[in-house]
């Protein structure tokens, strides 16, 4: 028990408290002495303001909020200030500035988080003086503010940064603001009696206020860090706390967290329930080695059971998985059980099935894998005297084994023929079966069990019409938050039917369906405030792309004419989401998604053919965006900071410009009657390119005459004439630039190069070019 600490902290509430109960009297001033000399030499009672307290030495409000609203600059003057303000301020003044003291400490301490402060190691500009000054500023605020408006959102407050404080693992700080909020949530359910009780334990009160949902989430949140508290706590003296919360008799009563997670005014609320339970499960995990074995396993079952009883289908997909993980880690630990624990821990088991039972019923949990893999391992812990009623749910080892489904053919089309009448019929019925038969074609797909041809193109067909309805109306519906299980399992499905007895002539249709897949998986696992996304993301088109080189697709798919087809995509895709990052900020990341797509660009550009009509079989389109790409992968380069590889891109980039634009820039060289390139399209990143070349190399790598685009290697050959209007681009671009330093000499031998360009054959151009002789 940790009485004395508790008692201690409940002891400086209650100066704090009685403190400000006193300062908040109104002050009784003695009156004066009567003046004869002027009427007004006895003022009235001045409050803080800008101008009086700037005349006494204090900080403003103004001022003292900035502080505070900066923990770097948050001084023990600064607290001291504060407390002169609560002091001196009338009641309605003092709950405004302490409302906005609140709003700025938290709000601070949530910048000193982001900032990846911790105490062991503290970052500047947070010193651990100033994290200090920042958590007693809360603490003297919360206190006010309790003493003049008690209620439910003062505690919210409080619990608001406890929660910050528990995130910089100021597990101590945070441990001495809980009593207080007991102390407040006792007094909202009129039971002050309940303030005495032990850690990890509210009762529940005989009011209709234990089904407050608003006080309920007040409650668990309480519970929940008061549990992360104690987890960090010497594991001698908390010991005994957990055992009594992990071995209660029922679990809907006694006022620990579990009872108010699974009472009736928690159910409308699962959703803002979840992540206090999650965070809890974690928390646990990470420190239940410093615990014997027995409590070890039960405080983990304990944590899963909280998940379970707000969780929804989703979290069934792993939390069963979490369950059967723990067991079997005990169990390799551990051969037998007490008869003792052993009935405590199947009890904890029949807790978690009793619990999704209640928010989901029973009958599915033989058709999940997961929960038949806990089972498995359960019936694999040796206790003696085991209860009747657990033996006959859980089986005995030769009775009742795992399930592992093997579906026939007609099982898996007819499934799939129910999902897509779901589609349309009743999307929430499909959400509930999505999950399962996901999961059961994928461990199909490990061991099909099927020879025949026919079976493969069955099952290809079926699985097909589900998929393409599906692409059609999920974007459209409340569907998309499965798009990732549901075109993860099809691609996985189909990258197995590929390998498979599957027909040869549908080879192309399923190959192009996978990589359709694996295109939409990519775009939905991709986000950009989650960097462990991206790499999850390229795999996915790195993936297709090798599925294109596979020998056994690729001749099917060039007979086809597809091959280029589904490379483009492929390419448009690693263009769209290299682009979304490069948009987002994340240039290094953009990186891999841009250069990869302008490999496939190329080896499109080095296969490009004629087919028998005399039509090419890349669009302009293609001709258009190819260079844009490059130079979009420059441009990532020169954000940061990479100067010559994006000198290097951008001349790739002109080279391929050239290389497509090439017969139409000599056309029109020859027969335009200006001397400067083009800007309509296709030309309208001619003179962008030219001029990033041009600038980059003379300015900021001084490559002197190495710039001219003249030195370019193309395989194509230019007329002299498009060369030297070229040249004149770059040479016009140095001569207005106003940074002419280091580039006269330049400018002399690009000049040099025009010259012996235009002497044989152009006169005029050649005679134009004195008026660059002056730089």
């Amino acid at each position: 028990m940790l009485v004395p600490d508790v008692k201690g902290s409940i002891t400086v509430g209650v100066q704090i408290t009685l403190w400000l109960f006193m300062s908040s009297r109104p002050r009784q001033v003695r009156p004066g002495a009567r003046s004869t000399t002027r009427k007004d030499a006895v003022t009235p009672k001045q409050h803080i303001s800008e101008a009086s307290s700037s005349n006494r030495g204090l900080m403003s409000q103004t001022q003292l909020l900035q502080s505070l609203g900066d923990t770097a600059s948050t001084s023990a003057d600064t607290v001291e200030v504060l407390k002169r303000f609560i002091r001196d301020l009338d009641i309605p003044e003092r709950r405004i500035l302490v409302m906005k003291a609140i709003n700025a400490v938290t709000i601070a301490l949530g910048h000193v988080q982001k900032s990846g402060w911790m105490s062991s190691a503290p970052i500047p500009p947070y010193s651990q003086s100033a994290v200090e000054n920042t958590i007693l500023s809360a603490e003297i605020s919360l206190t006010a503010l309790r003493v003049m408006k008690p209620g439910v959102n003062i505690e919210k407050a409080t619990l608001n940064f406890v929660g910050k404080l528990l995130a910089l693992k100021l597990y101590e700080a945070a441990w001495h603001l809980l009593p207080s909020t007991k102390i407040g949530i006792c007094s909202i359910l009129h039971d002050p009696q309940s303030v005495g009780s032990k850690e990890l334990v509210i009762p529940h009160p005989q009011s209709e206020l234990s089904q407050d949902p608003d006080l309920i989430l007040v409650i668990v949140t309480y519970l929940s860090y008061e549990a992360h508290a104690l987890l960090h706590k010497e594991p001698r003296l908390v010991t005994s706390l957990f055992w009594d919360m992990v071995s209660a008799v029922n679990f809907t009563t006694g006022g620990y967290i579990l009872s108010w997670l699974t009472s009736p005014g928690a159910q409308g609320i699962a959703d803002k329930l979840l992540p206090l339970c999650t965070s809890l499960l974690k928390a646990v995990e990470l420190k239940y080695t410093v615990f014997g074995e027995e409590l070890s396993v039960l405080l983990r079952i304990y944590a899963i059971q909280c998940v379970l009883s707000v969780g929804s289908g989703e979290e069934y997909k792993w939390i069963w998985k979490q369950a059967r993980n723990v067991v079997k880690e005990y169990i390799k630990y551990k051969s037998a059980a007490s008869s003792s624990f052993g009935k405590i821990f199947d009890k904890s088991l029949m807790s978690c099935v009793e619990i999704a039972g209640s928010r989901y019923g029973t009958n599915d949990l033989d058709a999940d894998p997961s929960f038949q893999d806990l089972l498995s391992e359960w019936r694999r812990l040796p206790v003696k005297d085991r209860d009747k009623a657990v033996l006959g749910f859980i089986g005995a080892p030769t009775t009742r084994s795992t399930v592992n489904p093997q579906f026939s053919t007609s099982n898996i089309t007819i499934r799939a023929s129910k999902l897509s009448l779901c589609l349309t019929g009743n999307p929430q019925e499909f959400g509930t079966l999505i999950g399962t038969w996901c999961e059961d074609i994928q461990k199909w797909a490990s061991n099909p069990g099927i020879e025949n041809e026919n079976d493969w193109t069955n099952i290809y067909n079926g699985l097909e019409k589900l998929r393409r309805k599906f692409r059609r109306t999920y974007e459209s519906s409340d569907l998309e938050k499965y798009a990732i299980i549901v075109f993860a399992s099809f691609s996985d499905v189909y990258s197995r039917l590929i390998k498979g007895r599957v027909s040869s002539r549908i080879i192309p249709d399923l190959v192009s369906a996978t990589i359709e897949c694996r295109i939409v998986l990519s775009k939905h696992l991709l986000k950009h405030v989650d960097a462990h996304t991206y790499g999850k993301s390229l795999d996915q088109l790195t993936t297709s792309l090798h599925l294109l080189e596979d020998s056994h697709t690729n001749k099917e798919l060039v007979a086809t004419g597809k091959f280029r087809t589904l490379r483009q995509c492929i390419s448009g895709a690693l263009w769209n989401l290299g682009s979304s990052l490069y948009q987002a900020g994340h240039w290094d990341h953009a990186i891999p998604f841009i250069s990869e797509g302008v490999m496939v660009d190329r080896d499109l550009l080095q296969t490009e053919s004629i087919d028998d009509k005399g039509e090419k079989y890349l669009t302009d389109q293609f001709y258009q965006q190819m260079p844009r790409r490059m130079m979009l992968l420059a441009s990532c380069y020169v954000k940061l900071g990479e100067r010559l590889d994006a000198y290097k891109l951008y001349r790739d980039a002109l080279a391929c410009l050239l290389t497509l634009i090439g017969r139409p820039l000599d056309t029109h060289c020859r027969t335009s009657s200006g001397f400067s390139l083009p800007t309509e399209s296709p030309f309208q990143h001619l003179i962008g390119l030219i001029e990033r070349i041009t600038v980059i190399g003379a300015y900021e790598l001084r490559l002197s005459a190495d710039i001219s685009v003249d030195t370019l290697s193309l395989p194509i050959d230019l007329s002299p004439i498009s060369r030297g209007t070229l040249i004149e681009a770059q040479i016009s671009i140095l001569r207005h630039d106003t940074r002419k330093n280091y580039i006269g000499s330049i400018v002399q031998e690009l000049l040099k190069s025009v010259e012996a360009i235009y002497q044989k054959g152009y006169p005029i151009r050649f005679a134009r070019l004195a008026r660059y002789i002056e730089v």
